[in-house]
């Protein structure tokens, strides 16, 4: 795991926690070779945030519909940077 993840609310109230893995990374990237995942949460880059979701949510078993249908579904997308943990 990157130590990044996205919290992803559904609009029929599910609630996802989603790892950014190091494969919805590589994948993400592949397409946004100009920006990183973390700049387009900090600048609110609608687009890309949802791309970077969708990717972990399929990634993570979710079987997202085609991203054109699959927005429609979606209420809230945040991205968590988790703390360290501490011993």
């Amino acid at each position: 795991m990157i130590g990044l993840q996205i919290d992803l609310e559904l609009a029929d109230g599910s609630k996802h926690l989603l790892d950014i893995t190091w494969g919805v990374a590589y994948r993400w990237q592949q397409s946004h070779p100009n920006t990183t995942i973390i700049k387009a949460f900090e600048e609110n880059r609608v687009d890309e945030m949802l791309d970077v979701a969708w990717e972990a949510a399929k990634t993570h078993g979710l079987n997202p519909k085609p991203m054109h249908q699959w927005v429609d579904e979606i209420r809230e997308v945040k991205f968590v940077s988790p703390k360290a943990p501490t011993t």
